[in-house]
């Protein structure tokens, strides 16, 4: 196999999969935290939506 391929050496392999296992780590972990701040986020926009939709509806009846 030559040392111009694509993959690179098992060493470059191993890394590259390495970098990978801990990238993957690290965003599954900042999705676990960051995740309640934003369904938080998200249902409190939807919430004063859905009440401004209600009183724009109550105010045009």
């Amino acid at each position: 196999m030559p040392l111009s391929d694509d993959r690179g050496t098992p060493a470059e392999q191993r890394a590259t999969r390495r970098r990978r296992r801990i990238s993957t780590r690290y965003w599954d972990a900042y999705a676990r935290r960051t995740m309640p701040t934003e369904a938080l986020l998200i249902g409190g926009t939807l919430l004063i939506v859905l009440l401004g939709a209600g009183v724009a509806l109550i105010a045009f009846l």
